[in-house]
Order: structure tokens, then sequence, then C-alpha cells
């Protein structure tokens, strides 16, 4: 018989509720073992398909408000730089909250500080790309 992963060691893992899970297996089409009131389980093939899903994103990478409040931004504004491909990231956790590459952010920061720019050009956000 396989590995098996419960819900609750994958709810850990992500930093969500099992029932967050439980909805992200039946959106994901996974099988899954166990029912109502008990103790659910995915094999180990299942569970690394479900993170590929509904990717975690490493421990440190900051939310879209800590990214805001470093460059002096609005976190609509760090958004938007997402949205445009400018700061790779990833939808994680309750309320589903964005978390940005820290090492992105580093180098946003960096070009910002050495260009003397305060805001990113019109250019740039349509190309996905820092001049």
């Amino acid at each position: 018989m396989s590995e098996m992963v419960s819900y609750q060691q994958l709810a850990a893992e992500a930093g969500c509720s099992v029932r967050a899970i439980y909805n992200r297996v039946l959106k994901a089409g996974v099988p899954h073992v166990g029912g109502r009131g008990q103790i659910c389980y995915l094999t180990a093939a299942d569970a690394a398909a479900l993170r590929e899903h509904y990717p975690i994103p490493p421990a440190g990478w900051p939310t879209t408000a800590c990214v805001a409040r470093r460059i002096g931004v609005d976190r609509r504004t760090v958004q938007k730089w997402i949205r445009a491909g400018l700061l790779p990231s990833v939808r994680h956790g309750r309320g589903r909250r964005w978390r940005v590459d820290r090492e992105a952010v580093n180098r946003l920061v960096r070009w910002m500080r050495d260009s003397g720019a305060t805001r990113i050009p019109y250019g740039a956000l349509k190309s996905g790309r820092l001049p």
C-alpha cells in the first residue's frame, strides 16, 4: 500500500484549515480516502499533485502589504505589479493572500534605489520587465 497523507498534515504545511484542504481536493478532483466526520487521507502522489495545483510559497515570502510598506507604495500598487508580471508571486492561505518572491522584491528595491526612480515606468508594466 502506498504512503498516505492526512488532510491535517496538508493543512499544517499549507497554513490553512482542514476545510480549505477539503475544498481544494474537491476542486482539483483528486481522489481521497475517508468521508464526512472521518480523518481523510490522500496518497503521497495525489498529495504531490495537489501541492502542484495549489503551490505553497517558500517560508519568508512577504505579503503584498509587507512589500508595500517596504517600498512605500499602496498594497494595490504591488498587486498591479504582480498582475503585470514584475513580481513573481503565489496565492496562498486563508483569503488567498499573495506571497511575493523576496529576491524579486530585493531586485526591485535595488533598481529603484540605483535609478533614483520613485515610480515604475508604464512601459515596464506593459512588458513585465524593468528597464
